[in-house]
């Protein structure tokens, strides 16, 4: 069997952007839509890329015809008129729906326009620039396959919209030269801050851009095609000693494996004549028996068992693992007695007094050290040591044209340790080793008859915590707990203050445990740690005052459309889809349902007299194990408005728009999604990310989940609890979920939350709008 493989280009890459399968009013299009690229040639580019350039030129120029049909009334030949951009919006979609973006890779490439983020229109067509010299320079030097055909997906995906999280990550073509941009490229894909995706992205670049500016020679790979193969592998189930359940045995895998995944870019799957060659894998298991009263036995253990695992991973502040106060300050008192007399054990009570205070194990300080992230640190100038608390998400580098909505965050919080403490410290830190600090560990044990361990002080931070009921966000950020990230933790915005007040109260508990001789050793240091406004994690906390700013601009439009609605002979889509927009902030804010097809669901989930709504937008689970939130009264009216306003746009469009009125009939009977958008041409276009997007960019151009990043960190300020938060975001894990059959939450604690989020959205003004 042989693959399917990358398309070669051609020498001249121009001839691969006007191919012959378009007509010539096409080709006049594209031919405009190259030249007016090349007015942005700088000079420096102009030198660099100078035979490309009039190569260019000389091959688009038999082309361009009727350009008088084609350029806006201002004549700049850059301005195109709308009968040029429909003609290659209409190029692109063309391409798209015949399955063959791959096949005319270049000129999908040029067809490409920006649909979303459109103050970013100059940047990116000066990116398009810059791919268009360097791939025909590549083309022509030949063995740069690959590459040219990375960044041109690359540029594709950019229009879509599906690179947003890369925006911020893109130097400014605008205002660097080649040079420096291959530069800022380079360093921005090294850069181990960066999630891995935007590097492998940034990569896409720095390749193609370096490769033609450095004149690099292509490469060739020999590659075999994979074959298809039948593997079989028998497994036995892997005993434990606390489970008496049967194993199950896998009897045969097999995988047909079309060809190695290796040999195609992610821009070879996205046409739907390639979705036969992808990776196919089936799985025969063996069956239990078919008698019902053995499938009833098996289904009550397999029942059992998830209960056991799910009792296991709850934290009882009884657990006998947790040391005791007393224990905490036998430690403490032997500690600070050796920091005091500068006793031989002095560097190993320095190294335990750490870990105490942020749970964390020797190893782990260790780590912390030499990664030089989240570390611990002499401040010189006030002459203490201080913890520099490093965090940052895959939000964290947002563009210049959000600043004004976003709340700006910093890499890292510090918090300073208590003044007389730091004092009797030394100015450099030297870390016991781990022997040495389980020596030191079990002279205290068998002298005072305590449970110590380096595991058992690096967890006391965290059991305080969880027995204050403290977000275990905010836990994680501090102490570094798992390597598995907690699901939360790229959503919430933590301010300075947040930090200052836990670690405070932590410190100001271990001192209170302190005898005379030792009190106000550990007293929280409330000159230093002061709240300077600083914040760490998601910035898509947007301001309170833009988000007010649009929910008042978008509601006079909305009562401005139902006055014109009131005449027969004005369209309703507007207003249809301007209030389903509406609708979707306000629900998701509300409800914190995710960005999903079908956004919302269907009016069936919602309890109209209890408020209850049951969710399940991503986890696709069944009754309690879903989310069971509790709507916020304002969201409910809303909705009752919103039956009002389909029944009478059933009774407008009933006879001249059938699907519509037949839609509406779905949303009704609690058969379709009540959610929905009618397009100009009177299709039903579902509320997804792909259709919703175009309509929130023009109020919020960020990330579409934004409400959910301010929903979780305006609840944490409301000193919500954390399951309830965890829950209303459907970030709990299986076996503890709220309305579970082991959680202590109940319907009134979401009742109360309920009444917490009517605050919030009254106060970013919201207000109960009427449809037709």
């Amino acid at each position: 069997m042989t693959s399917k493989k990358q398309p070669e280009f051609s020498f001249n890459f121009i001839t691969e952007i006007l191919p012959k399968y378009l007509n010539a009013d096409e080709k006049s299009v594209l031919a405009l839509h190259v030249e007016s690229l090349l007015l942005a040639v700088t000079p420096k580019l102009a030198q660099i890329f100078s035979t490309e350039i009039a190569s260019i030129k000389h091959e688009i120029l038999p082309y361009i015809v009727n350009r008088k049909l084609y350029i806006g009334e201002d004549n700049e030949p850059e301005n195109l008129n709308a009968l040029a951009l429909n003609i290659i919006e209409e190029i692109n979609t063309d391409l798209r729906k015949k399955g063959m973006l791959i096949k005319y890779h270049a000129c999908a490439f040029i067809s490409s326009t920006l649909k979303s983020r459109t103050y970013n229109t100059e940047k990116y067509n000066q990116y398009k620039l810059l791919v268009l010299l360097c791939v025909t320079r590549l083309a022509k030097m030949g063995k740069h396959n690959s590459a040219i055909h990375s960044i041109l997906s690359e540029i594709r995906q950019l229009s879509l919209g599906k690179r947003d999280e890369l925006l911020p990550h893109l130097p400014d073509p605008c205002v660097n030269e080649l040079k420096i941009l291959i530069n800022k490229l380079n360093e921005g894909r090294r850069n181990e801050d960066v999630i891995k995706s935007i590097r492998s992205f940034l990569s896409y670049y720095f390749v193609s851009f370096n490769d033609a500016y450095e004149l690099n020679r292509g490469k060739e790979y020999k590659r075999r095609d994979a074959e298809r193969t039948v593997t079989t592998i028998v497994l036995s189930a892997k005993e434990r000693e606390d489970e008496d359940d049967e194993g199950y045995v896998v009897h045969r895998l097999k995988s047909e494996i079309k060809e190695n995944s290796k040999l195609r870019g992610y821009w070879n799957t996205e046409e739907e004549n390639n979705i036969a060659e992808k990776v196919q894998a089936s799985i025969i298991i063996k069956k239990s028996s078919s008698e019902p009263t053995e499938q009833a036995r098996r289904a009550m253990k397999a029942k059992n068992i998830v209960d056991r695992l799910s009792m296991r991973n709850q934290s009882l502040s009884c657990d006998y693992k947790i040391l005791s106060a007393h224990e905490v300050t036998i430690l403490l008192i032997c500690v600070l007695d050796d920091l005091t007399n500068k006793s031989y054990d002095f560097n190993t009570a320095k190294t335990l007094i750490f870990c105490v205070l942020f749970g964390r194990s020797v190893t782990e300080i260790e780590e912390m050290q030499e990664q030089r992230k989240t570390r611990f640190l002499y401040d010189k100038k006030t002459e203490c040591w201080k913890i520099k608390i490093k965090h940052t998400v895959s939000t964290f580098k947002q563009e210049k044209a959000v600043e004004h909505l976003i709340t700006a965050v910093s890499d890292h919080v510090e918090y300073y340790l208590p003044e007389q403490l730091s004092s009797l410290l030394t100015k450099i830190l030297s870390i016991a080793t781990t022997e040495e600090v389980q020596k030191y560990l079990t002279a205290v044990n068998k002298k005072f008859n305590t449970r110590l361990s380096i595991s058992r002080l690096a967890c006391y931070f965290i059991d305080f915590c969880k027995d204050k009921n403290i977000d275990p966000v905010l836990i994680e950020i501090i102490s570094h707990t798992t390597s598995r990230q907690d699901s939360a933790i790229p959503y919430v915005h933590i301010t300075q203050k947040q930090i200052n007040t836990t670690l405070n109260l932590f410190v100001g508990h271990l001192n209170k445990l302190l005898p005379a001789k030792h009190l106000d050793l550990l007293v929280p240091n409330t000159t230093l740690n002061l709240n300077k406004g600083n914040s760490i994690g998601s910035p898509l906390m947007l301001k309170n005052s833009e988000i007010i700013k649009v929910n008042q601009q978008h509601i006079y439009h909305l009562k401005e459309l139902k006055k014109l609605s009131l005449s027969m002979h004005v369209d309703v889509k507007e207003l249809h889809n301007e209030l389903v927009f509406y609708i979707y902030k306000m629900l998701t804010m509300a409800s914190g349902y995710r960005a999903v097809t079908g956004t919302g669901g269907k009016f069936s989930d919602i309890n109209f007299i209890s408020n209850e709504y049951w969710i399940s937008d991503k986890e696709n689970r069944d009754r309690e194990s879903a989310r069971i939130i509790v709507l916020p009264n304002m969201a409910i009216q809303q909705l009752d408005e919103y039956r009002n306003h389909l029944a009478q746009l059933k009774f407008k469009v009933k006879y001249s728009a059938t699907n519509i009125a037949e839609r509406i009939d779905g949303v009704l009977n609690d058969t379709s999604h009540f959610l929905f958008l009618i397009s100009n041409d009177n299709k039903i276009l579902e509320v997804s990310p792909k259709t919703i997007k175009p309509c929130m960019d023009t109020q919020f151009p960020v990330q579409l989940n934004w409400n959910r990043h301010y929903m979780r960190s305006t609840l944490m300020k409301f000193n919500i609890s954390a399951p309830v938060i965890y829950h209303f975001m459907g970030h709990d894990d299986i076996g503890s979920e709220a309305m579970g059959r082991y959680s202590g939450l109940s319907y009134y604690d979401f009742k109360a939350l309920s009444v917490v989020i009517d605050s919030i959205l009254e106060e970013l003004n919201f207000e109960v709008v009427s449809g037709l």
